[in-house]
């Protein structure tokens, strides 16, 4: 009996708890489901994009460019402009190297759980393509909102959060609001900086977008009230895949099409390439891999001549780059897509890292949607390459478009010239032309930041960048001495393979204003434990500051040596 009138006096005790609580005007949880009025909203989104070789006598970039010059003035066409137009900062690239280091947000969120689903998808560890991820896994807050806190933080305005009883539909867009998705630039990033994994991925289809939003109310006893949304909450990203590995279902990857199109020995091959070129200087690497790409494929003119209706996949892709079968060929993002790919699997000496971009290329033939590639290079600067049209046949035959310097427009940061002089290849004459690359919106978007697209002036010197070539041999630092008149070097030399080597060195001095005033060879044979030359008594004819120069040769190919390669000198 008395635990009956105890246990009685506890509820009477929380009654009046919470009645205290209903008049101070407190906010308590409803007794309605967590998703009041049975609330589940849905909004979707896609993004997609043409082929870049899906009309090669314009496009919609070109179109605009056109429509300007004529004095266009419409909303769209000025976006766009604008867009083009944004000054850059930055003269040349620093980190961080991915387009997705540079996301915040929820686009940078969605970005890291993506990147490990199609590295999944792309190894053939899973299939599907349709992911769904609860607000609560992507960490994205979900607070309770006041009209007034609600319309802070969505932008959009909301005067009550009930409207006669229910949930106002102003409440229910502004919540969802909250939490939105720049579809464009989560699959801009992924595509940038993942050529390999999204091999399978069919960008002219797109991605698909599903935003779930729960709602949940809290009501307070002056019969005003509170919105946020539930953990019922989900965001669906569902990514389409190209005809040659579609599944049976939608977003699905079929695992025998990965075998048939021989995507794992693509891989190992291009694994080999790399291993097989690792003791070679960081740009020699990068010849090789210009070679490479040139000699296992040539241009899919079929795929790209729009009137085909080729499906989009494979001759974009790099795969058949490296499937070692001469029949699979590829367009120009293929050969972007490759050469990026092996730069990104490389382990350079050098500060050096290549990116792929798409935008216009005009010359003499016609103006048509291209993808090439930027290469930032130990010397600080950015170059030029565009491997597609250095192949045989194209117009920058053999290299006149790999590291060049390019001229730059009126439109600062946004267009570029190179300029092809006459050149004998084989019993070929090519004649002097010139090459325009103009930057799409997408690529402006991309990389403006951090300054990849200013382009450099001159060409690169590998001989003259800040780490030198990096051959199998080295120097260590070169000591010059002054006695009188005459200047001696002591150069230590050094042998990285296993193998002796046979070098001639050359100690050059020269005058202000590059007059030559002395010269001495001397050949060595350098073994793996390296040797020491000496440069001993080259005469200057009076005092004065000279520069020297000091050069090795290895099978007549000459190369400065590096950091070391220019010594200023003063002679009293």
């Amino acid at each position: 009996m008395s635990l009956w009138k105890n246990h009685g006096i506890r509820i009477i005790v929380m009654i009046l708890c919470l009645v205290s609580l209903l008049t101070s005007g407190l906010f308590v949880f409803a007794q309605e489901p967590e998703d009041a009025d049975g609330m589940v909203i849905e909004k979707s989104s896609s993004y997609s994009e043409p082929g870049f070789e899906e009309d090669l006598t314009g496009d919609r970039l070109y179109e605009y460019m056109l429509y300007l010059a004529r004095g266009g003035s419409d909303a769209a066409a000025e976006e766009e402009a604008a867009i083009l137009r944004a000054p850059t900062v930055q003269l040349f690239a620093t980190e961080p190297n991915k387009a997705g280091d540079r996301l915040t947000g929820l686009e940078k969120t969605v970005y890291d759980v993506m990147e490990e689903k199609i590295t999944q998808v792309a190894n053939g560890d899973i299939s599907t393509t349709n992911y769904t991820f609860t607000f609560t896994q992507l960490g994205i807050p979900m607070p309770f909102y006041s009209a007034e806190e609600l319309t802070a933080a969505s932008g959009q305005q909301v005067d009550s959060i009930l409207e006669d009883g229910a949930v106002s539909p102003d409440a229910i867009e502004a919540l969802c609001a909250t939490v939105t998705l720049d579809t464009n630039a989560l699959i801009q990033a992924l595509m940038a900086d993942h050529p390999y994994e999204m091999y399978w991925y069919d960008k002219t289809q797109g991605c698909y977008i599903n935003f779930r939003y729960g709602c949940r109310v809290q009501y307070a006893s002056d019969g005003s009230a509170k919105i946020a949304l539930s953990t019922r909450s989900a965001l669906t990203v569902s990514l389409y895949v190209a005809n040659a590995y579609a599944g049976s279902a939608n977003y699905t990857v079929d695992a025998g099409s990965i075998t048939s199109c021989k995507v794992p020995q693509a891989v190992a091959e291009a694994q080999r390439i790399v291993a097989a070129n690792q003791d070679k200087s960081d740009y020699e690497k990068l010849l090789a891999y210009k070679a490479y790409i040139e000699n296992a494929v040539t241009y899919d003119h079929s795929a790209a001549d729009a009137s085909n209706q080729t499906p989009y996949g494979n001759p974009w892709q790099l795969i058949s780059v490296f499937d070692s079968d001469s029949s699979t060929n590829v367009v120009c993002e293929g050969y972007s897509k490759a050469f990026q790919f092996l730069c990104d699997i490389s382990d350079f000496d050098g500060d050096i890292h290549c990116i792929s971009v798409t935008g216009l290329l005009d010359y003499d033939t016609g103006a048509g949607a291209h993808m090439w590639n930027i290469l930032h290079m130990d010397d600080g600067k950015n170059y030029l390459v565009d491997v597609t049209n250095c192949d045989d046949g194209s117009i920058g035959t053999p290299d006149n478009l790999f590291l060049k310097g390019v001229s730059e427009g009126v439109r600062t940061g946004i267009d570029y010239t190179a300029i092809i002089p006459e050149r004998r290849v084989g019993n070929v004459i090519y004649r002097a032309d010139s090459v325009s690359y103009v930057y799409d919106a997408n690529a402006k978007k991309l990389w403006s930041a951090p300054g990849y697209l200013i382009l450099s002036s001159t060409a690169y010197n590998p001989s003259g960048s800040a780490g030198g070539t990096k051959p199998a041999y080295g120097v260590g630092t070169v000591t010059p001495t002054v006695s009188g008149k005459s200047i001696s070097m002591n150069i230590p030399l050094s042998n990285t393979t296993k193998e002796t080597k046979d070098m001639t060195v050359f100690a050059a001095v020269y005058k202000t204003g590059g007059q030559l005033v002395g010269l001495q060879n001397v050949t060595v044979s350098v073994g793996p434990g390296g040797a020491e030359v000496n440069a001993n008594g080259i005469q200057v004819p009076e005092s004065g500051t000279y520069t020297v120069k000091c050069m090795i040769s290895d099978s007549g190919n000459y190369a400065p040596i590096g950091e070391n390669a220019t010594l200023t000198v003063d002679v009293k």
